[in-house]
């Protein structure tokens, strides 16, 4: 396929040489496709920039404490995406930017929920499986796990076996409030795509 216009998660235009734009190695967030004029790309580029220095502006405000590192951390993951997952709240906005700079988390694009619940399965699965366990190891119940008491090993009394079980379904229970200690994801649905961060202040 021949390059097309695009832009990047900064904000910068640059050529799109992948074979299919917004798949493979492709890093960028607007493409100028068959059938879009010059003047409708410019629009959503401008509209792109003025989030993006809305993301910039709130980043300043939240972030006073930042290194020059923490920073490119954020940019690389996109401000603009951050901004969105976030809806432009100032506390959601510092927490997931915190999150993703002490902890990891990143941004979960989907184009339909059925496909971001997939994905948010996939990144947090190790995460709330551990967290059931441990509820589980202190005694607590858990609507998604138990204690097999048929397995217990009579040479090693301190095993424990547990049955957790718990699907793609059901991550709007498990991944808001912190239901899983640590974790509290916020989404939004943008320009028919759907982005989500980890906004815990755990």
């Amino acid at each position: 396929m021949p390059k097309v216009k695009a832009l990047n998660n900064r904000g910068e235009l640059t050529w799109c040489t992948a074979k299919t734009p917004g798949s493979g190695n492709c890093n960028h967030v607007l493409h100028q496709l068959d059938g879009m004029t010059d003047e409708q790309f410019q629009q959503e580029v401008d509209n792109y920039n003025e989030t993006l220095q809305k993301a910039k502006d709130l980043l300043k405000d939240v972030g006073t404490t930042y290194t020059k590192e923490d920073i490119e951390i954020l940019e690389n993951e996109g401000l603009v995406e951050i901004y969105y997952a976030t809806r432009g709240n100032k506390e959601m906005f510092k927490d997931a930017a915190n999150n993703i700079i002490e902890n990891g988390d990143s941004i979960i694009i989907a184009d339909s929920k059925t496909e971001l619940d997939k994905k948010l399965y996939s990144v947090y699965f190790n995460k709330i499986e551990s967290d059931i366990a441990d509820k589980l190891d202190n005694g607590e119940e858990s609507d998604y796990g138990s204690v097999n008491t048929e397995s217990e090993d009579r040479d090693n009394p301190e095993y424990t076996e547990y049955s957790i079980d718990f699907t793609y379904h059901d991550m709007d229970d498990l991944t808001t409030d912190n239901t899983v200690e640590g974790l509290d994801i916020n989404f939004d649905r943008v320009n028919g795509k759907y982005y989500a961060v980890n906004v815990s202040d755990e």
